[in-house]
């Protein structure tokens, strides 16, 4: 199917948060509607929410709006979510490709898209330090059910700042095998890992240490990263 001109263009045309929410549905995603500025949804059971291009203007009604997709659908929509420049740099040069990347502009290339074949449970990686994330995974809820969703373009960040495709990355998703995607992630996380004596990859990826270093001022520290399983359920 020939994606909408909202995702071809590289010169964002102004859309109304119906056209955009109808541009994600027409590429197969499941759009939650979103107060403006916000990550929130404020909808009851957004959850069980399967809006239809038919039923889209019910939601979606000309008022000022972010727009969420659903993640762990039945077409395994994964956001691997990078909270740090160090792992969107390293993001970069390890995840599989993929045609869907955004961000915005203090955080670009910060969330790859991907079809995950099966859908994965959503895994986060922290500095064991101040426990702050550094990649995150997300797709299903620890107990396999659809209870996460990302906030996507045309939406405006917290901050005010709009949330954008990366050029020429408005196209589809790629479609992964679930161990491909879930190991390279795991590898983001290791790549900002020290090897420390006697300390293992795997040691270290679970939490083998406490040490750490700091890669660049104002960044996420080089650490020896845990894995904290499930996630929030709303992210930008």
């Amino acid at each position: 199917m020939a994606a909408p001109l909202f995702f071809r263009s590289k010169v964002r045309i102004k859309m109304t948060p119906l056209d955009a929410a109808i541009a994600w549905i027409q590429k197969g995603f499941s759009p939650v509607p979103i107060p403006h500025r916000s990550k929130r949804p404020i909808l009851k059971e957004w959850e069980q929410l399967e809006i239809t291009t038919d039923a889209a203007p019910q939601y979606f009604n000309g008022n000022q709006q972010n727009i969420g997709v659903h993640l762990g659908d039945r077409y395994g929509s994964t956001d691997v979510d990078c909270d740090c420049p160090e792992a969107i740099s390293v993001a970069r040069a390890l995840l599989p490709a993929t045609g869907l990347i955004f961000g915005r502009q203090s955080k670009p290339f910060s969330h790859f898209f991907y079809r995950s074949d099966p859908p994965l449970r959503t895994s986060r990686y922290v500095d064991p330090l101040d426990r702050k994330t550094i990649v995150e995974l997300r797709g299903l809820s620890a107990d396999g059910s659809i209870g996460l969703q990302t906030v996507v373009p045309p939406s405006v960040h917290e901050t005010g700042e709009m949330i954008r495709f990366e050029d020429g990355f408005d196209r589809d998703p790629a479609n992964v095998d679930a161990p491909v995607l879930h190991t390279a992630v795991r590898k983001i996380a290791v790549a900002l890992a020290p090897i420390w004596r006697g300390t293992t990859r795997d040691d270290a990826l679970f939490g083998g240490s406490s040490a750490a270093n700091r890669m660049g001022t104002g960044g996420c520290r080089a650490v020896l990263p845990r894995l904290v399983p499930g996630g929030s359920r709303s992210r930008p």
